[in-house]
Order: structure tokens, then C-alpha cells, then sequence
């Protein structure tokens, strides 16, 4: 059996850490090495953003996202989404978390011409009614970290954390789950 990893990458620009006038700095010296590194090594990357940040980003250096629609488009880079902006889903009503991923959608659609497929659990933070509202939005799979719920479950068989799984919401939706590790 062979073992296939992926890495993806987690862009922030709303930060509270990052100051407005350093964000130029984080594109250039963090952001672009990604994509450097996609292109130089044809790995394929995930890349992960909200769409407020894809907006700072496209407003501050949009040859940034010239070259990241470049490597969507040969299959060397995956966006990822998260929606708008980086809510903590089961803490606002479902409606607002809903409305949250459609807009992020729009502002994926709009600056890169593509709708991710598969998300990351903002702050991964989980409860099973917010499956709906990844599957209303057509999301077909989402990322979520794999230490945390396991270490409340021991009895858990530490090899599922390198397999798919299904989650089931209450009313019995399912989607696809990819566990992310998050702790080295």
C-alpha cells in the first residue's frame, strides 16, 4: 500500500498578529514561496484562504493571483476554502454560517475562476449541524484536524486518521472527511 501525503497551506491576512501596512511583506515572503514551491518541484499544493484574504491579495499583488489561477489550472495548486471570512461555525447561527461560506464561494468564483470543493472547519471547531451548510454550498469534503478529537478518544484505532471517513449530521447528511494533522 502506498501512503500519499498533501500539504496545504493556511493564508490569514486578517490576522490580528499581522498589521495592515506588513501585509505586502507576508505576500512576498511567505505567500509567494508557496507558489514558487508548487511550480519549481510540481508538487501539488493546497492552498487555503478565506475570501477576504483572497481579496487583500488580489487588491495588494494581483500577479500573486495570476500565477495561483496558472496552477490551478495545470492541477499544481488546490484552493481550499473556509468562506468569507473565518467564523467559528457552531458558535453563530446556521444561517449566518451558510450565508458566510456562499459569499466566500462568490469571491473564489469571481478572482480565481474556480469554487473550492473541499474545506477546512474554521478553527476547527466541529459540530455535526454544520454539515449542512458545507453541503448546501457544494462542498464535497472537508479538512479537520485529527489530534484533538482523538485524544478524547483513545479507543479510536490511530491508523483511521490516515483513511477518509464519512461524517453523518443529524439528519443524516454525509460528507467526506480528510483528517489533517496538525501537531508534528
Amino acid at each position: 500500500m502506498t501512503l500519499n501525503l498533501y500539504s496545504f497551506f493556511h493564508l490569514n491576512l486578517g490576522y490580528s498578529a499581522i498589521e495592515e501596512v506588513e501585509r505586502p511583506k507576508v505576500i512576498e515572503k511567505c505567500y509567494w514561496p508557496i507558489l514558487r514551491l508548487a511550480s519549481r518541484y510540481s508538487v501539488p499544493i493546497g492552498i487555503e484562504l478565506s475570501g477576504y484574504t483572497l481579496e487583500i491579495i488580489n487588491k495588494i499583488d494581483s500577479s500573486w493571483v495570476k500565477e495561483l489561477r496558472k496552477l490551478i489550472a495545470s492541477g499544481q495548486c488546490e484552493i481550499i476554502g473556509c468562506g468569507y471570512s473565518q467564523i467559528i461555525g457552531p458558535l453563530v447561527p446556521s444561517k449566518v454560517s451558510e450565508i458566510n461560506l456562499k459569499i466566500g464561494n462568490k469571491i473564489y468564483q469571481k478572482i480565481l475562476g474556480t469554487k473550492p470543493q473541499i474545506a477546512l472547519i474554521n478553527e476547527q471547531a466541529f459540530s455535526s449541524g454544520i454539515i449542512s451548510n458545507y453541503k448546501r454550498t457544494g462542498y464535497r469534503a472537508i479538512i479537520m484536524e485529527w489530534d484533538n478529537p482523538y485524544r478524547e478518544h483513545p479507543e479510536w484505532n490511530s491508523e483511521l486518521s490516515f483513511f477518509s471517513q464519512k461524517l453523518k449530521s443529524h439528519n443524516g447528511e454525509t460528507i467526506d472527511l480528510i483528517w489533517n494533522k496538525s501537531i508534528g
